[in-house]
């Protein structure tokens, strides 16, 4: 009866020895992903502020990439004299406003926006939704959604490229209304 009792007596301990063990392997755990937790948050403020210092210090960058994605899509312009694209009309019409929407890019955000004054003011009387930078930000989303539907791989990638010109408007805008405190904050290229 002894051997009995002292297996069980053995197979308690052993139990409770388990139970210790992982509780304190989950208080391990849980200590661990604090840790973590911390270390990631502490990371994404530190980049966030790395952003926000870029932005603020920089914000002609943004407009130097959104003019070579004007480029890019000017580049749709070689498009229109492919004289099979007009068996497919639709296509043909979509080349030609990737070229325009370029245009308008690069007449905002180029070098041209400089040297010709009266043209950019032209493009800013008649697309004014480009003149501030939240609704510049929708003009772009709303390119990276059309560029980024088609099916070929360089216009998702495009599509992903002016998606992220939109959220750098978007932060540049942010910005700039937390040093003013100004809701009509000007473009980022001043």
């Amino acid at each position: 009866m002894h051997g009995f009792a002292d297996r069980r007596s053995q197979k308690g301990s052993e139990l409770m020895l388990v139970q210790l063990f992982l509780r304190l392997a989950q208080q391990a755990a849980q200590q661990a992903a604090r840790q973590a937790a911390s270390f990631v948050g502490g990371t994404l403020r530190s980049g966030a502020n790395d952003i926000r210092l870029y932005v603020r210090t920089n914000p002609w960058s943004v407009t130097v990439l959104s003019f070579l994605g004007g480029l890019v899509l000017m580049s749709s312009f070689i498009g229109l004299f492919w004289l099979p694209g007009i068996l497919n009309p639709l296509a043909y019409i979509l080349q030609f406003y990737q070229a325009f929407f370029g245009f308008l890019i690069c007449m905002i955000d180029g070098p041209a926006s400089t040297r010709f004054p009266m043209t950019n003011a032209k493009v800013l009387q008649h697309a004014s939704f480009l003149a501030n930078n939240y609704s510049r930000a929708l003009f772009y989303l709303f390119i990276a959604c059309w560029e980024g539907s088609q099916n070929r791989w360089w216009d998702w990638a495009i599509g992903w490229y002016f998606a992220a010109i939109a959220v750098l408007y978007v932060a540049v805008q942010l910005v700039q209304r937390d040093q003013s405190r100004d809701l009509s904050a000007p473009l980022a290229t001043s």
